[in-house]
């Protein structure tokens, strides 16, 4: 009798498991990650590069002065360009920008904006959810991040400053005027 209950109980603990058999996958792009779910029905793909929805102007007005944009598609549904002043690595010594962007879906909530040494708040009529974050990571250097979705697209900007450069006052101003641009190149 005790080898059929301990059966029963084996056999319902493997039926009744409350863990998903689904496998997540992420990847970072700049300080900011996308929740991913590997076993989605892919979405339709972007139609931009992400380096094309950033002026010369504009990379001027968030990073100081123009910069190359480098573009890494990771595929036809997230795309990402980095714009750096100069040379970087993991001591940043330029001021350096990252666009994200990805095509949601059921499972593929987009990117998250809880970054550890960030402090974020919600931005109010930009898209149908924004978030801008700003603080100093660990390793003292200054960051901003700006967290969007509309629609089925999910927006990421990030821009890291040296640690002897502070956060110019119009961040927040010039990442929301960038995602408003996204969103309107985006849903023409």
């Amino acid at each position: 009798m005790s080898g059929a209950l301990l059966a029963c109980v084996f056999l319902f603990a493997a039926c009744s498991s409350s863990g998903s058999s689904k496998t997540k996958t992420t990847e970072t792009i700049g300080n900011s990650v996308p929740n991913t779910d590997a076993t989605t029905v892919p979405p339709a793909p972007l139609a931009f590069s992400a380096c094309s929805l950033a002026s010369p102007a504009t990379v001027k007005q968030i990073l100081g002065v123009t910069a190359p944009g480098t573009e890494t598609d990771s595929g036809v549904v997230q795309r990402t360009c980095k714009w750096a002043t100069g040379p970087s690595s993991t001591n940043i010594t330029a001021a350096t920008m990252y666009l994200g962007m990805i095509r949601t879906s059921e499972t593929n909530v987009g990117y998250g904006s809880n970054v550890v040494g960030l402090t974020p708040q919600v931005l109010q009529g930009l898209g149908d959810s924004a978030t801008f974050s700003t603080g100093t990571g660990s390793s003292g250097v200054h960051e901003g991040l700006l967290v969007a979705k509309k629609g089925t697209v999910s927006v990421s900007v990030t821009v890291f400053y040296p640690a002897a450069t502070n956060l110019p006052s119009t961040l927040q101003a010039d990442l929301t005027t960038l995602v408003k641009t996204v969103f309107t190149k985006l849903h023409a």
